[in-house]
């Protein structure tokens, strides 16, 4: 096992398996300009990264759960010059922004107000909505490379599940 697959299996698929079990989970990928972190975490169609095999390893797990009903949702952001902008929340292209605001509430909870979350049925659904926000990222040329990204996203999967028989969350 080599490159994506790797890098995956070594460090991310656990992950997938303790969210189904209901804790959060955080994919993070950090490091200097040019150092290989869109590659790893978006990859290529002969080294796919780690978000794809993330997304297909937890609607493998889905489907392996018949006892449950699953309810996933997706939101897609990008810090950008210090504001928050939903990338979901326009047409695919079309740079004007929505500016969102962080918040906390009484129990302490941070979450954005007013991201768009769209509730989805399948991986493709989801490839669909990140290939979407990712037409409105922030991109520019860097001494590093021709075509850097200029912001930190974060793509949010919500899962919440109900048991079929008790309803039990």
């Amino acid at each position: 096992m080599e490159g994506n697959n790797a890098v995956y299996f070594h460090t991310v698929s656990n992950f997938i398996e303790s969210a189904l079990s209901g804790f959060n989970a955080t994919i993070f990928a950090y490091g200097q300009t040019s150092s290989g972190k869109t590659y790893t975490m978006m990859g290529t169609a002969e080294d796919p990264g780690v978000n794809k095999l993330a997304v297909e390893q937890l609607f493998y797990a889905v489907e392996d759960s018949p006892e449950r009903i699953f309810l996933i949702q997706v939101s897609y952001m990008e810090i950008y010059n210090e504001n928050v902008i939903d990338l979901l929340a326009k047409p695919s292209g079309e740079k004007s922004a929505q500016f969102l605001k962080v918040r906390e509430n009484e129990q302490g909870s941070v979450f954005v107000e007013g991201v768009t979350e769209i509730p989805v049925m399948d991986q493709k659904e989801v490839f669909s909505i990140m290939e979407q926000g990712e037409l409105n990222r922030h991109y520019g040329k860097t001494k590093m490379n021709d075509r850097s990204s200029r912001s930190h996203t974060i793509f949010r999967i919500v899962l919440e599940s109900t048991n079929r028989l008790d309803d039990t969350v």
